[in-house]
């Protein structure tokens, strides 16, 4: 048996067209794994090399579908560290720790979702939003296109204590 036969024969396809892998996996992380010539790899990895093309040095094999045991090469990228956090991000399954979003009073584009920014004036308005208690954090944080977490910390006074 080839190594493309052996490492089909560990996949089940499912009807959101994820190929999981039921194959050993990689302890707490989560990811599948698969032995060539006694060397263990990433079994996405492993499917993109076998079904896409060589992975270029420094680059990640990211996924579309945000499922670690997914092998399927339609569902697969090639992305930086970068590319791999901006998507886990954009996806929400990424929490930034606010002290690493607020320079000056201001939020940090650079860290920050596309366009959110706010001042002292503006989490003003967030306190009496708060306040009134007719919207929800999450709710607030979509009027002001702020992440939920930035609402909390103004709630409890974390940031802006004295806006």
């Amino acid at each position: 048996m080839d190594i493309k036969e052996r490492f089909l024969s560990k996949i089940k396809k499912s009807d959101n067209g994820c190929w999981e892998w039921i194959g050993a996996s990689r302890g707490k992380c989560g990811y599948g794994s698969f032995s060539v010539n006694s060397k263990v790899f990433s079994s996405h990895r492993i499917s993109y090399e076998l079904f896409v093309e060589e992975i270029p040095k420094g680059l990640l094999v990211c996924h579309k579908c945000d499922n670690k045991l997914c092998v399927n090469p339609d569902h697969l990228f090639l992305g930086t560290q970068s590319d791999n956090m901006k998507d886990a991000y954009k996806k929400g399954r990424l929490f930034i720790p606010t002290f690493f979003m607020f320079k000056n009073g201001k939020i940090n584009n650079k860290s920050a979702r596309r366009g959110a920014t706010t001042t002292n004036k503006i989490a003003r308005k967030i306190k009496k939003e708060l306040k009134r208690k007719e919207l929800t954090q999450e709710q607030i944080g979509k009027l002001y296109n702020l992440p939920r977490h930035i609402i909390a910390d103004i709630n409890i006074g974390r940031s802006y204590k004295y806006a």
